[in-house]
């Protein structure tokens, strides 16, 4: 969270920029009454403002990572019973779309796989929701049970100052602490440290070998086009939608 001071700035720099400003989304989404409203904000409050956007007829594009099963699921139940479009995906990138497709796509002919994800050391949660998601697409293909899952990534705590790398995740896993977290039989781990942006990389293996699967983005700018590809296209939606390659298939029906 930015301290008050920077967030006052902001308002105030915004404000002098002919950019309204609210501290309600009641009073915005009744004020404004917007096409679409975008959601990239925490796993603790991006549940209620998608649920209220919806209630009041707007659709719903959402970046934001660290939703459990169970929250997509009332979403896709607030979208259906609304008649609305709910976009939900954690990551809008095209390359990391790609990389799920070639997961999917090689899985079945290893006997197992592990992955590990990297990002800047702002990020709250942890695994990321681009690692959750592949680690199922993966677990589906391997055939792996499916134990239960998280409700959501563990969110990261700071040993001292918040911004310190020294950090642990709350949520037990079932390799050992060293082992990262079990996500249907797949070990996630995280990696947080300044420098970085968005990295995965998925490495499956069997006998005498291995194959690794890697995407990066370097800059923010590489979720834009998916960003605006979803404002686009959830207009004409009735659901929710939670992979870019899904979302691509309906924009170009």
């Amino acid at each position: 969270d930015a301290p008050a001071g920077s967030v006052s700035a902001l308002e105030a720099e915004l404000r002098s920029a002919g950019v309204r400003t609210f501290s309600d989304l009641a009073e915005a989404l009744g004020d404004l009454q917007p096409d679409v409203l975008v959601d990239f904000t925490s796993a603790e409050v991006a549940p209620d403002y998608l649920h209220s956007a919806l209630s009041a007829g707007v659709p719903v594009v959402s970046g934001t990572t660290g939703l459990g099963e169970s929250v997509l699921a009332g979403l896709r139940e607030t979208a259906e019973r609304t008649e609305l479009g709910a976009v939900v995906i954690p990551n809008f990138s095209l390359g990391a779309m790609v990389m799920a497709i070639l997961a999917r796509t090689a899985a079945p002919y290893f006997k197992a796989a592990e992955i590990v994800e990297l990002h800047h050391d702002r990020k709250k949660d942890a695994p990321s929701g681009t690692a959750l998601a592949l680690a199922r697409t993966v677990a589906a293909s391997l055939g792996k049970e499916a134990p239960d899952e998280p409700e959501s990534a563990a969110p990261l705590v700071a040993a001292g100052d918040e911004r310190s790398p020294a950090r642990e995740m709350k949520t037990a896993t079932t390799h050992g602490e060293a082992r990262g977290l079990d996500v249907h039989g797949v070990p996630v781990h995280s990696v947080r440290l300044s420098g970085l942006v968005a990295h995965h990389e998925l490495i499956f293996a069997s006998d005498g070998e291995t194959l690794t699967l890697r995407h990066d983005s370097v800059s923010r700018s590489s979720f834009m086009p998916g960003v605006l590809l979803a404002v686009r296209t959830v207009p004409r939606l009735s659901g929710l939608v939670t992979s870019l390659e899904e979302l691509m298939s309906v924009a170009r029906a």
